[in-house]
């Protein structure tokens, strides 16, 4: 029977070293997980030229239906039997309902988990869940997204981090019309300042 994780956490890490696993996660909905990991895959494969897998655990399956959409061939759907060999990252798109098994498998192969936040009450505390589900984990940290930086919420911003639990990446997302644009066109939708603020998240992301 197929399960949300087939595949995922039978990967087998010591045949993978050059194979990266970035996931996004947080309890909350409508957080930014699903945008960050379709913008991340089109930074990954226009600009590093990798070779790209998403996997969405997600029922929405709005990630697995940008994947088919956009067609391209960087950038394909995770199958549990294809080698490793075969791609450069995978991205896993998490529901906000996720079980904290789920989690905690998905914890054990990832190089980076994400946990989008931004900057306010509800996600604080959702965010904080998240990061106590996690128990731990070091590879986990908080992207600060859909900033507004005119805000006070932005200006108090390392205090409220402070509030999740973990550090935050250095750098962020801001709230920008061309990142919704660009999940139905592609890369072509993004402006000069929306590459250049992927790029700095991307990287930091995969250091």
């Amino acid at each position: 029977m197929d399960t949300p994780l087939s595949g995922i956490s039978g990967l087998n890490w010591a045949k993978a070293r050059d194979m990266k696993v970035i996931a996004f996660m947080n309890f909350k909905g409508g957080s930014g997980k699903t945008t960050l990991t379709c913008l991340s895959a089109l930074y990954l494969a226009a600009a590093k030229s990798a070779r790209v897998r998403i996997r969405d655990l997600d029922r929405g399956g709005d990630a697995e239906a940008f994947t088919r959409h956009i067609q391209d061939p960087a950038i394909q759907l995770f199958q549990p039997e294809e080698s490793q060999d075969a791609y450069d990252y995978l991205l896993i798109d998490t529901p906000g309902g996720i079980h904290e098994k789920e989690m905690r498998s998905i914890a054990q192969i990832a190089h980076r988990i994400v946990i989008p936040f931004a900057l306010s009450p509800t996600d604080i505390r959702r965010s904080r869940q998240t990061v106590e589900a996690l128990q731990g984990c070091p590879q986990a940290k908080v992207l600060l997204n859909q900033v507004n930086a005119q805000t006070n919420a932005y200006k108090q911003r390392e205090a409220l981090v402070a509030k999740v639990g973990i550090p935050a990446l250095s750098n962020f997302l801001s709230k920008r019309v061309a990142y919704s644009y660009a999940l139905a066109g592609g890369s072509s939708q993004l402006t000069t300042e929306c590459i250049r603020e992927l790029a700095l998240v991307v990287e930091e992301m995969i250091a």
